[in-house]
């Protein structure tokens, strides 16, 4: 289990950091996007629809069946957690000196 908590589909199993790699965590994550400059009007009712459906009893059963869970977040956390995982991935991939060619 590489995120950071464990999943509630499967709590018997730990994650690499409970496992022995402590701050470790590489997860999925899914999200929707918009164009540059929509007006935030529009923003907001995409992401509460989003959420409502994302939220449905029906929806979070068929996603955890899956192995998924549903946590919407939000305009905000999802530019957060962009930022973040675009910093995180970039450094790994400097660091380690990968390439595409």
């Amino acid at each position: 289990m590489t995120s950071r908590e464990r999943l509630s589909a499967l709590p018997q199993i730990p994650t690499v950091a409970e496992s022995g790699l402590p701050g470790y965590h590489a997860a999925l994550w899914m999200a929707v996007f918009a164009p540059a400059r929509t007006s935030e009007s529009v923003i907001r009712l995409v992401d509460s629809r989003i959420a409502a459906i994302m939220n449905a009893p029906q929806m979070r059963e068929s996603l955890n069946e899956q192995g998924f869970e549903s946590r919407p977040q939000g305009p905000e956390s999802v530019s957060k957690l962009v930022r973040e995982d675009t910093a995180r991935w970039r450094k790994v991939i400097l660091d380690a000196g990968i390439r595409a060619d």
